[in-house]
């Protein structure tokens, strides 16, 4: 992800620049054409209104306890569901809420964009996907990307889909002999050790069992911003614990806050 801090709560443009084509020949003495310069195109976000978080009450009792141990999970607990729901709306903003992008009005995943497919999760359908996703072009330009810049370097997958995508990624010696099975009966001679470089990601909350997804190494392609606010870039924790508050006081009560703010955006298709 392309990291951004934003100081305010006002609608941000994210800048995708364009490419050149290829450099013209130049003849003795000729003099230089001029070079057309790329369109940049942007993508808008904003953090007004992704403000999230919870309180969890606690009592006197808790905060006496010796053990300390039911105050101790509170703040544990409340970190693992915020990095949860970091988690979850960052995989389905890239992947299944597809959003409309500012660049040509036409949502993240598209025929147009010619990054939607059928396939099922198999070798056949690692190496369709490769093969689109390296015939991608670059921003304002007709050029592919090719396996420089746009190669597949992750996998995401439902858990329905993990032992058999870890199959492919991480085949024991034995598998390797295979070449094919009853879901690639067509693709015999695949050498499934090709896929070993990739990267996998579990869509641990996905409920479409057939959904995979790959993307390409987020600091060659910016799939995605991740935005926080400026002097905020992890989650705050609020403890109320003083006797003398109207909660402690009214009901020897105290509550713990957890609070983040964070949009996602997503850049290039």
């Amino acid at each position: 992800s392309q990291d951004e801090y934003w100081n305010d709560f006002k609608t941000h443009r994210l800048i995708r620049f364009g490419e050149y084509g290829n450099l013209s020949a130049i003849a003795e003495g000729a003099t230089y054409p001029t070079a057309t310069t790329p369109a940049d195109v942007e993508e808008t976000g904003t953090l007004a209104g992704t403000k999230r978080g919870l309180i969890e009450t606690y009592t006197l009792e808790a905060m006496l306890d010796p053990d300390g141990q039911k105050l101790a999970r509170f703040p544990v607990l409340l970190g693992k569901a915020l990095g949860r729901t970091v988690r979850e709306d960052a995989i389905d903003t890239i992947t299944t809420t597809n959003p409309t992008m500012n660049a040509d009005s036409v949502a993240l995943y598209d025929s147009t964009h010619n990054n939607t497919g059928t396939t099922a999760l198999s070798a056949a359908g690692f190496a369709t996907t490769r093969q689109a996703m390296r015939k991608q072009t670059a921003a304002g330009s007709s050029k592919r990307l090719g396996m420089t810049d746009n190669d597949p370097m992750y996998v995401m997958v439902p858990i329905e889909l993990w032992d058999r995508a870890e199959a492919y990624i991480n085949p024991d010696p034995s598998f390797q002999q295979t070449t094919n099975d009853a879901a690639d009966t067509s693709t015999a001679g695949l050498d499934r050790r090709k896929w070993k470089h990739l990267k996998m990601v579990e869509m641990t909350h996905a409920t479409d069992t057939n959904d995979w997804f790959m993307m390409a190494d987020p600091n060659k392609i910016p799939t995605f911003a991740f935005a926080r606010l400026t002097g905020v870039p992890q989650p705050e924790l609020f403890w109320q614990s003083d006797p003398d508050s109207p909660v402690m006081f009214d009901s020897d009560t105290g509550k713990i806050k957890i609070r983040f703010w964070w949009d996602i955006v997503p850049l290039d298709w």
